[in-house]
């Protein structure tokens, strides 16, 4: 079992944040206007790099790090002050700030946001993982076999693509049907924490597995399938999505471990909870100041000095956060 916090973990976090980052810059720099070959092509390599399995990949790590046999009243409890209230505070925040930018702010909208963020909070990860954790709480608490265990992930995983794809009435509201189908990861994760002893040796079979299904599903031409805040998955691309997210996280969570040693990624994956909140408003500011110098020849340098700033800017609004009297929106208390 895991006692304490495990360094390669934090690391795999940072190194996934540092994937939702990237992604987020390159989508913010099109967003602008630009049409610049290095940026087109890192924007469709990074399909095949990261986007199957990243958002996945988080869920795997909580289910991995999780306490799952806590009474229901002090699980909930803690998800609330650790996901909801964060989302909820932050959530408003960003969504003020959007309104303001987009010069869309009336009191109906405020009024619509807050009466309804304790549900669909608008940082969708942490509305669809707090779901998530208590559907699984369930399921261990009606169920102690591990195997009849996946059958059932695996039946909530497929009743959230059903209604996903028969677009039910408030089928996601809530974003209900991306945590039904990445509550399935959180078991992977659980599992995984019984099995770390040879995980350098799954890295291997992970990255095998993970270029074999890329490699298959760009014969039949099928579409790189992903879960973020949006669903890309059809039939035919439901079992290699599955399959190249458990492959992709066992192969972040070894890489993570080889790594061993890294203070500046550790930090970032202790701080995921901040860089993920709040890492559209940072790469908005560092793409509206550096966007415009973006030619053939200096994009590279101009997209990594976007990802530099958006990072410096993190660290602050996280230092900030983490003082005394902020740090209970964050759920540090």
């Amino acid at each position: 079992m895991v006692k304490g916090r495990l360094a390669y973990i934090d690391i795999a976090k940072g190194i996934l944040i540092l994937f939702l980052l990237m992604g987020h810059a390159l989508l913010f720099i099109k967003n602008e206007g630009i049409d610049d070959g290095f940026i087109n092509g890192f924007q469709n390599l990074r399909r095949y790099l990261w986007t199957s399995y990243y958002m996945p990949a988080f869920f795997v790590i909580t289910g991995f790090c999780s306490n799952f046999t806590k009474p229901f009243p002090t699980f909930i409890w803690l998800n609330f002050k650790t996901l909801k209230i964060p989302a909820m505070i932050f959530g408003t925040f960003l969504a003020l700030v959007t309104m303001a930018s987009h010069h869309t702010f009336s009191y109906q909208r405020v009024f619509n946001h807050v009466a309804f963020c304790v549900v669909d909070s608008g940082l969708w990860f942490l509305d669809a993982l707090f779901i998530a954790k208590l559907i699984y709480w369930l399921i261990l608490k009606l169920i102690n076999n591990r195997f009849i265990i996946s059958l059932l992930c695996l039946c909530v995983f497929l009743v959230g693509f059903i209604l996903f794809k028969n677009n039910i009435p408030f089928k996601d509201y809530g974003n209900v049907c991306h945590a039904m189908m990445l509550t399935i990861f959180l078991f992977v994760g659980q599992e995984l924490k019984n099995r770390q002893t040879d995980l350098q040796r799954k890295t291997l079979w992970g990255g095998a597995v993970f270029l074999s299904v890329l490699l298959y599903i760009s014969l039949l031409d099928i579409a790189v399938p992903f879960i973020t805040n949006k669903i890309s998955i059809d039939w035919r691309s439901l079992i290699p999505f599955f399959i190249l997210s458990v492959s992709g996280s066992v192969t972040i969570m070894g890489i993570s471990k080889l790594i061993g040693n890294s203070k500046w990624l550790e930090y970032i994956g202790k701080n995921s909870l901040v860089f993920y909140m709040f890492n559209t408003l940072a790469l908005n500011i560092s793409v509206k100041l550096l966007v415009r110098y973006i030619n053939s020849v200096t994009s590279f340098f101009i997209y990594l000095l976007i990802l530099i700033m958006a990072c410096l800017t993190l660290i602050v609004i996280t230092e900030v956060l983490n003082t005394k009297h902020l740090k209970y929106s964050i759920g540090k208390f």
